[in-house]
């Protein structure tokens, strides 16, 4: 019987175990985020203009999208389990990361719906428009493929390392 009570008040409440992997991942993610910001730099993805504090924030909450995604896309059941969780997680990169993320999904809705782009190219034309505060001109558009790839193995690779 005092085996049955030490389970029963060392147990998790409900869905602690689904938090504690989405703070896991997006812990990962924003390490994996920042480490590449260096390369994009490097391969000419970025403009020099482009600061690291606001690289960090964009490129977690595109993670965090490319993330929920990824899980919708290939394994519904953690998506159900772990989605809601994922996207709690916003608000705590960035005070404004709920809005960030709101945002992000409906740039990319709207730039698919358009037709002729794939996820990551509308990703990374979202990050582009956040990181310079404006529409990208013609030369950036074509580098966004570059950052939303960065952004979704970026969350991949998070996810599965965070099991």
């Amino acid at each position: 019987m005092l085996d049955g009570l030490k389970r029963f008040f060392n147990r998790e409440p409900a869905g602690m175990a689904q938090v504690r992997r989405a703070w896991g991942a997006v812990s990962i993610l924003r390490t994996l985020t920042t480490t590449a910001f260096v390369p994009a730099l490097d391969t000419s993805a970025l403009p020099d203009s482009v600061s690291p504090k606001a690289w960090d924030v964009v490129a977690t909450i595109a993670g965090v999208y490319a993330m929920c995604s990824y899980l919708k896309g290939n394994n519904p059941k953690e998506y159900r389990a772990h989605g809601a969780a994922v996207v709690a997680t916003a608000s705590e990169v960035d005070p404004k990361g709920d809005w960030l993320l709101k945002d992000c999904i409906a740039f990319i809705a709207s730039t698919l719906e358009k037709g002729g782009f794939t996820d990551e190219q509308a990703l990374g034309m979202w990050m582009l428009w956040n990181l310079l505060g404006r529409t990208p001109s013609y030369d950036e558009a074509r580098r966004a493929g570059i950052l939303g790839g960065i952004a979704y193995h970026c969350a991949i690779d998070a996810w599965n390392t965070s099991t």
